[in-house]
């Protein structure tokens, strides 16, 4: 597993010789210097070791398990965020490894800097393109002419390395969720589904869940139940720093009892919590995206089974989901998740009018440019909090903003209800 932190600026002295072996390893295959290694070390350590007691300097460690295996060296100031160093040993490159040391500096960075910045040697064709595939830009030389000088927007090169990390450890979490489902049911022959936000490219960490179905052909016995029911807690327990575990939700159940409705062993995982029942709900907006957008992730394809369900189911749950507004939308918290009422409100409205389902960020910014919302600047707020909830986590004024949305929710709420008696 990889892993980072930020060096002690006590321990320097000790570290230097580690982080200098894995600079020298790979510039004496780049651009040697012609001195020996002794030389090098002594001008580099010179440089590296007053200048890293400097408040904004720093350097992140990388390591693989328990073993360094690179480094990143920055500093920052009021508008920069200067990349002065990225080392990774040769075995580890290619591998996404200087990825999460960057994903592990986001948040240290101050939104308020305007540019990232970085050189990298002419000689260092490998460093240009990883640069260049982030967005950064030649803008210049430094003063001895060996290294190019590249600045890219510092918010859209931080945004980039969070929703890259993000997806390649969710698709990580997923193919292990998966693979511990399959071994768990291997007897039953199961089938599992991706279906939601993430088969629908509109997942957001930080809001979205991760919504899974497993339908197998033989009924699932009381110790794969039990088993399954605590799965997601098991697979967090060995990876403790993974966050997308407890964001698994869905059902696990017989296909014939899924296709009849009827009574079953049934493993749920919610929000809430887990639990072994004897039923599952899964709506008619469920099963369209499941039929429509859904991802077979392992075993036999088993949708042409599945009843599509006709608009007037539709219409039932979209009912089902006003009288949810109203019953609970009236009174909104301090919670960024008060926000998603509009952002469900805009989803009901677009399914009345079309019978079909998109996404929750595509619906509300079709109702806003069709200007439904009686209050534009409560959605155009819900979406920016849907699309980007980590960057206002702790927005003391949107979080007021929330716990006061009370009015304008039931105010759109009031055009649902229109919609409704008009499609009856």
């Amino acid at each position: 597993m990889i892993s980072c932190r930020f060096l002690d600026k006590n321990e320097v002295q000790r570290l230097l010789p580690q982080l200098f072996s894995i600079l020298h390893e790979n510039m004496s295959v780049i651009a040697p210097t012609g001195n020996s290694y002794d030389e090098d070390y002594a001008l580099w350590s010179g440089a590296v070791a007053p200048a890293i007691q400097k408040e904004n300097r720093h350097i992140v460690l990388i390591f693989k398990d328990e073993t360094l295996i690179g480094y990143l060296q920055y500093y920052t100031n009021e508008t920069t965020f200067m990349i002065e160093e990225a080392q990774i040993k040769q075995a580890h490159q290619g591998r996404g490894v200087l990825r999460s040391a960057f994903a592990f500096i986001c948040d240290h960075i101050s939104p308020d800097v305007l540019y990232a910045e970085a050189y990298a040697n002419k000689k260092n064709t490998r460093s240009q393109t990883i640069l260049e595939s982030h967005g950064f830009v030649r803008i210049g030389e430094n003063k001895n002419g060996n290294s190019y000088h590249y600045r890219a927007d510092c918010g859209t090169f931080l945004r980039g390395i969070r929703e890259k990390q993000i997806e390649a450890q969710l698709q990580k979490s997923v193919q292990a969720v998966t693979d511990m489902i399959a071994a768990i049911l291997a007897e039953n022959a199961p089938t599992v589904y991706l279906y939601g936000s993430v088969a629908l490219d509109d997942f957001h960490y930080g809001w979205s869940d991760i919504d899974i179905l497993v339908l197998t052909e033989k009924q699932i016995s009381p110790e794969q139940a039990e088993r399954l029911v605590h799965l997601r807690q098991e697979l967090t327990g060995r990876e403790p720093e993974n966050p997308y575990y407890r964001l698994f939700e869905g059902g696990m159940l017989r296909l014939s009892a899924f296709l009849t409705d009827t009574s079953d062993t049934v493993v749920y995982w919610g929000a809430s919590g887990e639990r072994i029942t004897d039923s599952y709900v899964f709506d008619s907006f469920c099963k369209l995206e499941l039929l429509d957008d859904g991802v077979l992730l392992y075993g036999k394809d088993v949708r042409g089974q599945i009843r599509r369900p006709p608009y007037e189911d539709l219409k039932t749950d979209v009912r089902r989901h006003f009288e949810t507004i109203r019953e609970h939308g009236g009174k909104t918290g301090r919670s960024l998740y008060s926000f998603g009422w509009l952002l469900d409100i805009s989803r009901c409205i677009y399914t009345l009018r079309t019978g079909e389902i998109i996404t929750k960020t595509k619906a509300g910014e079709w109702a806003l440019g069709n200007g439904l919302c009686p209050d534009a600047a409560a959605l155009e707020n819900a979406l920016r909090v849907r699309k980007e909830p980590k960057l206002f986590d702790k927005d003391e004024t949107l979080r007021q903003y929330a716990e006061n949305l009370g009015d304008a929710i039931q105010a759109y709420a009031d055009i649902l209800e229109k919609e409704l008696y008009e499609s009856f």
